[in-house]
């Protein structure tokens, strides 16, 4: 099973490149947070899997990205990052491209599965808000970043754990979707090593970060997938990827 594969080479790589975990400086309370955050990361993994095989994937993927409007709003209201009109016309291009961008004509969405795409987009801002307090707790603190980053993604192997007990999946006859999760788990630490590096860098308010990278990550996704997998281009789209690069464009500006 490739999620199993995905924690454990995302918890070996934190180990390997930090030379060990480090959790003394840790308070109880810090961690069992950490854990609990990386609960999170696997049920809204799930709600995504759950998604795009019973809903579609362009919806599951814009709950996913949509949810920027989360930590946009913490940052502004919450910790007073600043936000003048420009970056409310950029927010307003940014989550009108996740939808024309990701939006399939052909995705049906029954009643009973508009709880689905409202808890993606829900547990994915309060991921992304949560990682965005973490950084900043690291930097008041001095903590090891590198060690509460593992104890994130050992949250997520319990949680598989829990679920496979449950379910009684057999994971070993699986070999070949575990070895590529190993190979999928180290890009999937580093990218939330970056993005929390990102946040603490200073060089945007993370109100401004986040309508850059969720917006910049659909655009990219969809690029690649015109490349690599030839996906059919319309009128809509095309929108779509304009009001993209205007709202990146003004959330820099």
């Amino acid at each position: 099973m490739a999620i199993v594969g995905n924690y454990v080479s995302c918890i070996l790589t934190a180990f390997v490149l930090n030379g060990g975990l480090y959790f003394q400086d840790f308070s109880i309370g810090f961690i069992i947070i950490c854990l609990c955050l990386g609960v999170l990361f696997f049920l809204v993994f799930f709600a995504m899997g759950y998604a795009s095989s019973h809903i579609g994937v362009g919806i599951a993927s814009a709950s996913s990205k949509m949810s920027l409007i989360i930590p946009v709003l913490f940052g502004t209201l919450i910790l007073n990052e600043s936000f003048d009109w420009i970056k409310i016309l950029a927010l307003i291009f940014a989550i009108v491209s996740v939808v024309l961008i990701s939006y399939q004509p052909n995705s049906k969405l029954a009643f009973r599965y508009l709880l689905i795409p409202f808890l993606i987009f829900v547990g994915s801002g309060f991921i992304d808000t949560c990682l965005n307090l973490l950084q900043l707790h690291f930097s008041k603190h001095q903590l090891n970043k590198e060690s509460a980053i593992a104890l994130i993604f050992m949250g997520a192997f319990i949680s598989i754990l829990l679920y496979i007990s449950l379910t009684q999946i057999k994971v070993l006859k699986d070999k070949r979707s575990f070895a590529f999760g190993l190979l999928l788990g180290i890009p999937n630490y580093f990218s939330v090593y970056f993005l929390i590096l990102a946040l603490g860098s200073g060089f945007l308010p993370s109100n401004h970060f986040y309508m850059i990278n969720n917006t910049a990550i659909m655009l990219c996704s969809f690029i690649a997938a015109l490349i690599l997998f030839k996906e059919k281009i319309n009128y809509r789209k095309l929108i779509g990827i304009a009001l993209a690069v205007v709202a990146i464009y003004l959330s820099v500006k």
